[in-house]
C-alpha cells in the first residue's frame, strides 16, 4: 500500500480517464491551430505576392506601350489573389468556428460529441460565422487591400488613355 502511494498507482480510473481526455483535447486543438496557422500564413504570402506581381506590372506599364493591356492585366491578376485570399480567409474562418466548437463541446463534458482528430470543416460550409466566398471577399480585411491594387490598375489605365503610353 505504501509503494502504491509513492508511485501513484492507486488513481481512479475516472483520473486516469480524465488526463486521457485532456491530452486528447490538447492535441486535437494545437492540430486546428496548426491549421489555423497555416492559413493566416498562405493569406499574408497570397498578399505579398500580390503587392509584388502588381508593383513589376505597374513599373513595366509605365514604360510599355501596350499600356492598356498591361492594366486590365493586372486588375485581373488583383482578382484571381484577390479570390484567392478569400479562400484562405474562409477556410481559416471554418477551422476557428471547429476550433470554438470543440473547446466548447470539452467545456460541456461532451465529449461524446467531438470527433476527435478529424479536421473535416463540412460541418461549418453554411456557419453564418463563417460567411460565403462573396462576404469573405467583401468583408473589411481584405477589401480596402485589393480596391487599393485595382484603384492604381485604373489609374495606370486612365493615365495611359490620356498620355497614349507615351510619357
Amino acid at each position: 500500500m505504501e509503494q502504491e502511494k509513492k508511485t501513484g498507482l492507486n488513481q481512479s480510473s475516472e483520473n486516469v480517464e480524465d488526463n486521457n481526455l485532456k491530452e486528447y483535447f490538447f492535441k486535437e486543438i494545437d492540430l486546428i491551430q496548426g491549421v489555423i496557422n497555416r492559413m493566416a500564413r498562405n493569406s499574408f504570402m497570397i498578399k505579398g505576392w500580390s503587392l509584388t506581381v502588381v508593383g513589376i506590372a505597374s513599373s513595366l506599364n509605365l514604360t510599355s506601350e501596350k499600356s492598356v493591356f498591361l492594366s486590365v492585366g493586372i486588375s485581373v491578376i488583383c482578382l484571381f489573389f484577390w479570390g484567392l485570399d478569400a479562400f484562405y480567409l474562409r477556410t481559416e474562418r471554418k477551422y476557428r468556428a471547429l476550433y470554438n466548437d470543440v473547446v466548447d463541446k470539452y467545456n460541456h463534458k461532451k465529449y461524446d460529441q467531438i470527433n476527435w482528430f478529424s479536421l473535416s470543416t463540412a460541418d461549418y460550409e453554411y456557419d453564418p460565422s463563417v460567411g460565403s466566398l462573396k462576404t469573405v471577399m467583401f468583408s473589411k480585411t481584405i477589401l480596402p487591400f485589393y480596391l487599393c491594387l485595382i484603384l492604381v490598375s485604373v489609374l495606370l489605365l486612365i493615365a495611359s488613355l490620356l498620355w497614349g503610353g507615351t510619357h
